[in-house]
């Protein structure tokens, strides 16, 4: 199976609302399943996520909820890698 053929997508859901936000990040630097965890599990720990889905291919972390831009980057290059919004 080549790069192209694999799609590695975690969605956790932590509670969702009729008006919760949608808010998608750039996140450079991941490679693999494991790097897909990783940004997940730093962006769950941010106050205001409701719930996040990261897909390697694309190289994004879409993330319902209204938490501070800031503190999501700074998770996620915590965790090692790289994010805009």
């Amino acid at each position: 199976m080549n790069q192209k053929e694999r799609s590695h997508k975690w969605t956790i859901p932590i509670s969702i609302s009729d008006d919760v936000l949608m808010k998608t990040f750039v996140v450079t630097g991941m490679t693999c399943a494991n790097c897909v965890r990783h940004v997940t599990e730093a962006v769950e720990t941010v106050s205001g996520v409701n719930s996040v889905s990261v897909d390697l291919d694309a190289g994004t972390a879409q993330i319902q909820g209204d938490p501070d831009s800031v503190a999501v980057i700074a998770a996620i290059v915590a965790a090692g890698y790289q994010a805009t919004e």
